[in-house]
């Protein structure tokens, strides 16, 4: 495990300076967390005036946002896992140092798991606080977080697990940061279907359909990560140099 969290912190100090990589993992939560709440608040008297539910559907709208952050700064981190390191010829050294397999994909996923898990739910926190407190302020109260909300929260982690094991596993058999991102980015298009479900009021967040998804997605979390492991190894990676 020591080695893995080794692996962690010198991708972290290498994403500190690539401002490509960086950027989106804190222009992301500044737009969904700050952005998008403000602007509901600002348009929020015209809306009550003509049309009071569509309030609630543009905060639903906005909130079900931080799932695709969720998967999208895992998929443009764990892009850069190896397909960057590719680019930049620093695999070798990695492969070289005497680390398993096994730790090595497992410093990979952190580098990208942790910091998602951090600027998300920190955004999200923001949301939460502007929506409830604008609101407030103009005398329709609208409480954030609610049911919805939690459980959707609850399903961030999961999303991102296997955004970035799915990732990673692409990113080692491709050549390109770019080619292993765009590949990559197809898990964002079942998360937008729950986001236009959930704001037309055709929840997954609530019971029991929270309770299977969660369910759901745990099971092909777990298996996605046994077949990563079974199938990673350093022979696959030198075969795609």
């Amino acid at each position: 495990m020591k080695k893995a969290i080794a692996v962690m912190k010198k991708d972290l100090k290498e994403l500190t300076r690539n401002f490509q990589i960086f950027g989106v993992m804190i222009i992301l939560p500044i737009i969904f967390g700050v952005v998008y709440p403000i602007i509901v608040f600002l348009i929020a008297p015209a809306v009550i005036a003509e049309s009071p539910e569509t309030l609630g559907f543009l905060v639903s709208l906005f909130s079900g946002f931080f799932l695709v952050m969720a998967v999208t700064i895992p998929a443009v981190v764990a892009a850069d896992s190896f397909a960057g390191e590719k680019e930049r010829k620093t695999i070798e050294a990695l492969l070289a140092a005497p680390i398993s397999d096994k730790e090595l994909f497992l410093g990979k996923v952190l580098v990208s798991f942790l910091p998602t898990i951090i600027f998300t739910y920190l955004s999200a926190a923001l949301y939460c606080i502007i929506i409830d407190l604008g609101f407030l302020n103009i005398g329709y109260p609208y409480f954030l977080p609610d049911l919805p909300f939690i459980f959707m929260l609850l399903m961030v982690p999961i999303f991102a697990l296997l955004g970035i094991e799915l990732t990673v596993f692409i990113s080692v058999r491709v050549k390109g940061f770019r080619e292993a991102q765009q590949i990559s980015g197809v898990i964002i298009i079942p998360v937008l279907m729950i986001i236009v479900l959930n704001a037309f009021n055709l929840s997954v967040f609530i019971f029991p359909w929270n309770v299977i998804l969660l369910a759901g997605l745990g099971i092909l979390d777990l298996v996605l990560y046994k077949l990563a492991i079974k199938k990673f190894g350093r022979e696959n990676i030198i075969s795609k140099l």
